[in-house]
């Protein structure tokens, strides 16, 4: 009987252990390095910076109101960008981007402080 109820329970054991990894197979995709994408996120990043700061160099030339619609600008424009990316690619990752373009797309969320919907969307992701 103790042997039955071994055997028993060593196939259940054995069959959990497959359901999981085939579960986690569904979920692993392989995701393709973007080299465009991992520039295109740097490129709007270093203007990310530029709008997020104090005006420098060429921009203290601006009003104050000059400087807040171009910051405005920026941060809009990227918005609609970055829901493009994420519609697409979903959250971006590691795999997908890179360490640093991974930083970048979540950089700019977080200045998407005008649709907090937005910001709570890619969180979720």
């Amino acid at each position: 009987m103790k042997k039955i109820i071994g055997i028993l329970f060593f196939g259940f054991s054995l069959f959990g252990c497959k359901e999981k990894i085939s579960e986690k197979r569904e979920f692993e995709e392989k995701v393709e390095f973007n080299q465009r994408l991992a520039n295109e996120l740097k490129r709007m990043a270093e203007i990310d910076q530029i709008a997020a700061y104090i005006p420098q160099g060429e921009y203290k030339k601006m009003t104050d109101e000059q400087w807040n619609s171009f910051k405005d600008s920026v941060f809009t424009t990227h918005e609609k960008r970055l829901k493009q990316i994420l519609d697409q690619y979903g959250f971006v990752g590691f795999d997908l981007a890179g360490k640093e373009g991974s930083q970048n797309f979540w950089l700019m969320v977080q200045h998407s402080d005008h649709n907090p919907d937005f910001q709570k969307e890619v969180l979720k992701k």
